[in-house]
């Protein structure tokens, strides 16, 4: 079996694709769980060393990617060895780490896609790309869709609809216990709705124009029904 993690950049990927691991390993359910970092396409020849993994119902492969939807992982899902999450966020938190990271790699050599963002324009112009992929992900039925605040902040009721997609049983609180001093986690700032403080009106009317269809299919359900948990 084998759980593709998909995540856009910043939203909380990493730790998603952790907790997925955890649960696994802790469902009791798998002899083997194998968490596998980033990769950039989800291909044959990537996996071929993991094909008597992923033909084993009592093994399981973790993987992680920020890249976009293939019919492979397609075709491995229609078989019935697949499944996959897909991390997303508000864009406007994303634009925001994204500067932040590229402050932070400043003068070193970490020099990458993402720490080359140097303005809302380069982030909104990668956000095409991230979104883009990410709907690819979430368009197709074994893949659950995670919400960055929903992983972040209301993590354990968030592994529980994990764990119910991924069809095994956990202990919730044990799963998060694990994650709780979050060391090896990057999560930068970790504020909810940075962007009310540290976003001036007319940038974030510019996210909100470039990515309405975005933010109407899944950013403002997601934050109304975040209201509505923190209410009860």
């Amino acid at each position: 079996m084998i759980v593709f993690t998909y995540g856009m950049h910043k939203s909380a990927s990493t730790f998603c694709n952790r907790i997925v691991a955890q649960i696994m390993k802790q469902s009791g359910a798998f002899d083997k769980v194998i968490a596998e970092g980033d990769v950039s396409r989800v291909s044959r020849g990537m996996l071929a060393t993991f094909n008597d993994v992923i033909l084993d119902s009592r093994k399981v492969v973790v993987h992680k990617t920020h890249g976009g939807i293939t019919n492979y992982a397609k075709e491995l899902a229609a078989k019935g060895v697949a499944v996959a999450t897909a991390t997303f966020r508000d864009p406007r938190e994303i634009v925001l780490s994204m500067l932040d990271v590229s402050e932070k790699a400043k003068g070193t050599h970490r020099r990458t896609t993402i720490t080359r963002i140097a303005s809302l324009t380069e982030a909104l112009d990668r956000l095409e790309v991230e979104i883009d992929r990410f709907q690819g992900w979430a368009e197709c039925k074994f893949v659950l869709p995670v919400f960055y605040d929903d992983i972040s902040f209301d993590t354990v009721r968030t592994i529980l609809k994990i764990s119910a997609h991924l069809k095994v049983h956990c202990d919730p609180e044990r799963v998060a216990a694990a994650f709780q001093d979050k060391k090896d986690i990057r999560f930068n700032k970790g504020i909810r709705a940075r962007y009310e403080t540290e976003m001036s009106v007319d940038d974030q009317q510019r996210v909100l124009d470039r990515f309405k269809a975005f933010y109407q299919s899944f950013i403002e359900p997601r934050l109304a029904a975040s209201s509505i948990a923190g209410a009860a």
